[in-house]
Parts: structure tokens; C-alpha cells; sequence
């Protein structure tokens, strides 16, 4: 066997590879299925017992609902295909460097929205962004690193669009509660 090494100083090299397919099959939501049961008394026990922790493995949830723990998982796998049960992950936005967050109300032009809303939803400063009625007709939510960047947003991105006609900004300064959108609705109807 020729040497990995020669020519490069010498010694041995050993080529190592992890295939990290199964991990990475592990956090992609499961197919769901187009069909939904009736929600069972079962269903509800299992809801409670997650609600107090949803990271809990099935041991957790067999003991509050009395049920075996490969009950528990049968069921849990079943309700996650049918997209009934789907788990989400919260991060502290300060890990990802954000400490500058605004909520955003735009009055866009009507005919303009849906040109204005698909630039936007490529912007990489917005976390949520949803067309809505009355004296405004977008909303937003803008996570930055520091105050100097939310305005470079606010006054280069966002000023570049002629169809914006006024645009109100919040900052955040507390989150008390939030919640995420299941998965079901994440991806857009197609037109």
C-alpha cells in the first residue's frame, strides 16, 4: 500500500468519513398523510403529557397517561405522519447574534403587495411577514444585530421601494409570549 503521506512530509493519513444521513433524516418533519382520524381520548392524554414537557421520551408520557411506552411511541409516530403532532425548536435570538428586534407596518400600494411581500420574504433581516387589512397591509418582524443595523434596514433596504408609501416601527422590547407556525402552513399555496 503506497503511502498517503509521501511527498507531503511523510507519516500516514487516514481519511475518516461520517455519514450523518441518519442524523439528519432524524430532524426532517415525517411525510404526513393527507387523511386525519378523529382526535381519540388517547390523543388528549398524550397532549397533556407533552404540554409539560415536550422534549419527554416516551418513558415521561407512559407513566402520566398509563400507557406502555411503545403505545406511547406507536402513537406519537402516527400523529406526527398525520401532521397532528409536530415539534418546534426555540433559540435565544442573541445566539445568532440578534440583539435588535422591531415589529414593522407597511402601507403598501394594493397593486403592489404581492411584489412587495415576495421581495421582502427574501430579505434575510425579516423572521415573519404576512400581508393583512386596514390602514396597513404588511407586517413584519425585524431581527437585527444592533440599532445602527436596523436602521441601515429600515433606510437602504426597505427605502429602496417606491411602493411602500409609510412604514411605523416598534421595537421590541420584551417577548412575552409567542408561538410558531405548524408546519402544515409553512409552505405557500401555489397560485
Amino acid at each position: 500500500m503506497a503511502d498517503a503521506g509521501a511527498g507531503r512530509g511523510g507519516g500516514d493519513i487516514a481519511v475518516v468519513h461520517r455519514d450523518f444521513g441518519a442524523q439528519q433524516r432524524k430532524l426532517r418533519p415525517h411525510e404526513e398523510s393527507t387523511t386525519r382520524r378523529a382526535e381519540s381520548a388517547t390523543d388528549d392524554l398524550l397532549f397533556a403529557a407533552l404540554r409539560t414537557d415536550g422534549r419527554a421520551g416516551p418513558a415521561q408520557p407512559a407513566e402520566a397517561t398509563g400507557l406502555s411506552q411503545s403505545t406511547v411511541a406507536r402513537h406519537i409516530s402516527g400523529l406526527r405522519s398525520e401532521g397532528a403532532l409536530y415539534f418546534d425548536v426555540d433559540v435565544d435570538d442573541r445566539f445568532f447574534g440578534v440583539t435588535t428586534r422591531a415589529m414593522l407596518w407597511a402601507s403598501v400600494a394594493p397593486g403592489k403587495l404581492d411584489g412587495v411581500a415576495e421581495a421582502l420574504a427574501r430579505h434575510e433581516e425579516l423572521a415573519f411577514l404576512a400581508a393583512t387589512t386596514g390602514s396597513t397591509n404588511l407586517i413584519a418582524e425585524t431581527l437585527c444585530p444592533d440599532p445602527a443595523s436596523l436602521h441601515t434596514y429600515l433606510t437602504k433596504k426597505l427605502g429602496a421601494f417606491d411602493a411602500i408609501r409609510t412604514l411605523e416601527t416598534t421595537p421590541v422590547l420584551a417577548t412575552v409570549k409567542s408561538t410558531s407556525q405548524p408546519p402544515l402552513l409553512r409552505s405557500r399555496p401555489a397560485r
